[in-house]
């Protein structure tokens, strides 16, 4: 399938590749992809519920514009972030089992009273935006050089975060339990 404007009710997708093209995309509940390949593409996708990446699963965002009205959990299966933009209302859960390969794509967590958790060492992460209520919690999230992080909201940290390299733009509150690791030059 390449470049069609779709509509889908529940959905769980396994096996083989869909190709999103630039189309438009949207999910009206909730997405769990157990084994194939989606390569979202340049598309806009929008999933109105929560999304579950698991057992085997890819997903390969590309420059694709995202966005999730529910929790995004990254279970056992991986996520490409790639050039991507995803913007999410709920919560960001990455457990220990699971790759996310971050890229140069950016991550917007608008929700509020939200998490985001990181089980497992460390979880490296590029563009960041705060503009909801988000605590942080789990293992170390790692900015990466040359990307930005950008609180404009409030970002509570339970679990450190570490600026190898990245920008800081803080117009918000950043508090919490935890340590926020900014290298000074």
């Amino acid at each position: 399938i390449n470049n069609p404007s779709i509509t889908i009710g529940s959905s769980t997708y396994g096996g083989g590749a869909i190709n999103a093209g630039a189309g438009t995309w949207v999910f009206n509940s909730s997405v769990t992809f157990t084994t194939g390949t989606f390569n979202a593409n340049s598309a806009q996708i929008t999933f109105s519920s929560n999304v579950v990446i698991s057992t085997g699963s890819v997903f390969n965002a590309n420059t694709s514009s995202i966005t999730v009205n529910g929790d995004v959990t990254l279970s056992t299966g991986t996520f490409n972030e790639n050039g991507s933009t995803m913007t999410l209302l709920g919560n960001l859960t990455i457990n220990s089992s699971a790759i996310f390969n971050y890229g140069t794509g950016t991550i917007n967590m608008t929700g509020s009273g939200k998490t985001m958790t990181a089980q497992g060492a460390f979880v490296f992460i590029s563009n960041l935006g705060i503009s909801g209520a988000i605590t942080m919690v789990g293992s170390d999230w790692w900015s990466t050089t040359g990307a930005t992080v950008t609180v404009s909201g409030t970002l509570t940290l339970v679990g450190n975060m570490r600026m190898s390299g990245a920008a800081l733009a803080l117009t918000g509150t950043i508090n919490g339990s935890s340590t926020l690791y900014v290298p000074c030059i």
